[in-house]
């Protein structure tokens, strides 16, 4: 009788339907910016590279989810600096870590002048944004 529910119990694991968890990772970009230039370009840039990162995430089994977005932060341009920094953080908030993420190389190329923050953090540059980042997938 043991054997016989050891083995139920290990085919009803085995082909049961798993509930699949993603969870939220951000990652992060910055460009220095000459305070002539507006922030609307910088944010359209960012809105540029959270598509961009987006529609290769779904041309690549939607392993970022479908829900991707890019908030810009740049430094006040006070006093005398010609140059100030931005970043652009992207979020993933479906991110599907189960799955094998291409290459950095493979990314769509962002645009001028914006680098990745943290590209040999051993995550391809995301950031966990941990426990509470827990959730369904979309």
């Amino acid at each position: 009788m043991r054997g016989f529910i050891f083995v139920s119990t290990a085919l009803i694991a085995a082909f049961a339907p798993v509930t699949e968890a993603c969870v939220q990772r951000y990652v992060e970009y910055s460009r220095e910016k000459p305070c002539s230039l507006g922030n609307d370009v910088i944010d359209q840039e960012c809105r540029t590279i959270a598509r961009d990162l987006r529609n290769y995430g779904i041309s690549h089994g939607k392993i970022y989810g479908g829900d991707v977005d890019g908030k810009v932060d740049c430094r006040a341009c006070d006093g005398t600096p010609s140059i100030n920094y931005c970043s652009c953080t992207v979020t993933a908030w479906r991110f599907r870590e189960w799955m094998h993420e291409p290459p950095l190389s493979q990314r769509p190329k962002l645009p001028n002048g914006w680098e990745m923050v943290f590209p040999d953090n051993g995550n391809y540059g995301w950031v966990d944004r941990g426990k509470e980042g827990t959730v369904n997938c979309d």
